[in-house]
């Protein structure tokens, strides 16, 4: 998930930092539309096959990450401003050391992941002060690679790829078991020692790592001599599609009765197989139309 904020920091940026002045009318038509329309179609599927939870039908999505990109575009302008005064880098440090604060003040909250602490607030927007900094990385991430010394310094660097990728497992992987040791001896809410096994905090410091990771992906691939994978490009077209309907796919299959399948395994690949022929139908008559018209629209805005 916080990769997914690095990566859209870097998607929203890129394309705007030769564009000339934002056209705000157009930016928002485009970005709003491109999100709402494939979660309104999502939505209108869980309602039509009777999906539930007691959390309600909007929890067929993990709508505080996208109630989280939503609050990213509407302060998007602001840090266009903040990028002109040349203050990017002091902006983000700013915004980490309020986030480092936040999950201070919320020792409660600990236990919990971004989106759950103090039940989340208006539209999630603690989770979205927590994990903004992440979000930045990726627009100062478009900064970077859209500069020319940037990109030969990497270059340059002789570290293969595949060691940063497998930096990036193992520190995903113990996240979870950090949280919890200090969990299971209550070391979590002691004032400082406690912040270092939240998943809060290692996320910060996961999304610092991804940072590094993703500039050296992105310009291994766009500038140096690695080759992108066809397949996996036609895949990362439908992410947004995967990451909306995983969960209702998800749901279907536990209402099913064990006595249908033959064992775990069997059910997990099954599942992952239909998932990906759902994705393929969603993205086709949902995701991509809904691009295109948001791509229409901004374009009419723009004239």
């Amino acid at each position: 998930m916080i990769c997914f904020f690095v990566i859209s920091g870097l998607c929203i940026h890129y394309p705007n930092i030769r564009r000339g002045p934002l056209n705000i009318k157009s930016f928002y038509a485009a970005r709003f539309l491109r999100l709402s329309l494939p979660i309104a179609a999502c939505l209108a599927i869980a309602k039509l096959i009777n999906f539930h939870s007691s959390e309600g039908l909007l929890w067929v999505v993990p709508i505080w990450s996208l109630y989280c990109e939503a609050i990213y575009y509407l302060v998007y302008p602001f840090v266009l401003w903040i990028i002109k005064k040349g203050v990017l880098i002091h902006f983000i440090i700013l915004t980490g050391l309020i986030s480092i604060a936040l999950i201070i003040a919320w020792t409660n909250d600990r236990t919990m992941y971004s989106h759950e602490i103090g039940g989340g607030g208006f539209l999630f927007w603690k989770a979205a002060i927590l994990d903004f900094p992440c979000w930045l990385f990726g627009v100062l991430l478009a900064e970077r690679i859209s500069s020319q010394k940037t990109v030969d310094t990497i270059l340059q660097k002789k570290t293969s790829i595949w060691w940063w990728r497998l930096g990036a497992v193992v520190l995903s992987a113990i996240v979870t078991p950090v949280f919890r040791i200090g969990y299971y001896f209550h070391l979590i809410k002691m004032p400082l020692i406690g912040l270092f096994f939240t998943s809060q905090l290692n996320l910060l410091l996961f999304s610092l790592y991804s940072f590094f990771w993703i500039e050296r992906e992105v310009i291994n691939i766009n500038f140096g001599k690695n080759l992108a994978s066809t397949r996996l490009e036609k895949m990362g077209l439908a992410a947004y599609s995967i990451y909306l309907i995983h969960l209702l796919v998800i749901w279907l299959f536990s209402q099913l009765s064990p006595n249908y399948f033959s064992g775990y395994l069997f059910t997990w690949l099954l599942m992952f197989a239909l998932l990906h022929i759902i994705v393929y139908v969603f993205y086709t008559f949902f995701e991509k139309p809904s691009h295109k018209l948001s791509k229409f629209c901004a374009n009419a805005l723009r004239r």
